[in-house]
């Protein structure tokens, strides 16, 4: 995707990681982000293992590390997945502590991910469908994330029935068509309708800020187990 090349540069990880504690209202979006995957990954009960889909820097390890709980007496199983071999460089080596080496690490593109069939009891993918203005390209990635879900699916991206997602709006109206753009409002029902056609269940969506943010976050079942 056209999109992806600028996480290929070398210097790009850090840019990435630090935009987040650039602002006091980003260091509060990002604790309420990593609040509500917490939330979500609490309500999924035990599961042995876990993999972050489009990982970027590792800003959501800590929470994925620390909120899974898989059966007693066992370490989960922690994984990690980006296009870019520069992000996952970085991630690795941000974590003073020794996390960054307790996930297995590959590149590959959430197009094709690298991984088998149900290989994961939960997979997270944090702020990459936004990036998929083509249904087609979305579906896709839908499509193989749910693939390699064992069960769950834990996905944060923009849509629509909020303020910030008006004024987007409003703003593109303006602009007229771009030859680029790299990411897009999807509107809740085409979503969800995606998620069925994926063979995912809603079970529960949370949003950053109700009525202001166009980020929500949804946990979705396979079908399969409902």
């Amino acid at each position: 995707m056209e999109f992806s090349s600028k996480y290929h540069e070398e210097t790009f990880p850090d840019r990435y990681a630090s935009k987040h504690s650039e602002s006091l209202a980003r260091r509060l979006n990002d604790r309420r982000e990593q609040a509500l995957l917490t939330r979500c990954l609490q309500r999924i009960g035990e599961v042995r293992s876990v993999a972050d889909i489009g990982c970027g820097p590792g800003r959501f390890w800590p929470i994925i590390s620390g909120a899974v709980r898989p059966p007693a007496g066992s370490k989960p199983d922690l994984y990690a997945s980006d296009v870019s071999e520069s992000m996952l460089h970085y991630a690795r080596q941000r974590f003073d502590d020794g996390l960054g080496e307790r996930f297995v690490l590959a590149s590959g593109s959430v197009s094709a991910l690298p991984f088998a069939d149900s290989a994961f009891d939960c997979v997270v993918a944090m702020r990459l469908l936004h990036h998929f203005g083509e249904r087609a390209a979305r579906v896709q990635a839908l499509q193989e994330l749910t693939r390699v879900a064992g069960r769950f699916l834990v996905v944060s991206l923009w849509t629509d029935g909020n303020y910030k997602a008006w004024r987007r709006a409003r703003l593109e109206r303006r602009r007229g068509r771009r030859a680029y753009q790299n990411r897009f409002v999807v509107p809740r029902a085409v979503l969800e309708g995606e998620f069925r056609q994926c063979g995912l269940t809603p079970l529960a969506h949370f949003d950053l800020i109700p009525g202001y943010s166009q980020w929500r976050f949804y946990l979705l079942e396979k079908k399969a187990f409902r």
